[in-house]
């Protein structure tokens, strides 16, 4: 089996049509501007393309094996607020994808997973 490169990815676009879609994953790096601080760019590492089944299958499976580990290590994974905001994703929608009780309100005392709908926009 030969040696597949391991790269890393801050972020990713995904394209979808009514057959498929694209993910194209890849890093945020400084370009130099003129006379300013760095700016930065999305380089593409790598492209994926599947069908649409494909994507909805991976995505459950995704947040299932995020969930067992949450689990399994006793912490949740928190993700800041502007990084929400900057992906145009509100606290209320992550909290309800996620299963998580909304801002200000107190968690029950025994917590286990609810279902999860995935509804894109």
């Amino acid at each position: 089996m030969p040696d597949l490169p391991v790269l890393y990815s801050d972020g990713f676009e995904i394209t979808l049509s009514p057959f498929g879609g694209f993910l194209r994953f890849g890093a945020r790096l400084p370009v130099p501007t003129q006379g300013g601080p760095p700016g930065q760019a999305f380089v593409e590492q790598v492209r994926l393309g599947m069908s649409l089944q494909h994507l909805k299958v991976m995505t459950t499976i995704l947040v299932r094996e995020i969930l067992r580990q949450e689990t399994a290590s006793g912490m949740k994974t928190e993700v800041a607020e502007p990084m929400l905001q900057e992906l145009n994703i509100s606290p209320a929608d992550f909290a309800s994808f996620w299963g998580l009780p909304p801002k200000n309100q107190t968690p029950p005392a025994v917590s286990t997973p609810s279902a999860l709908t995935f509804m894109p926009r």
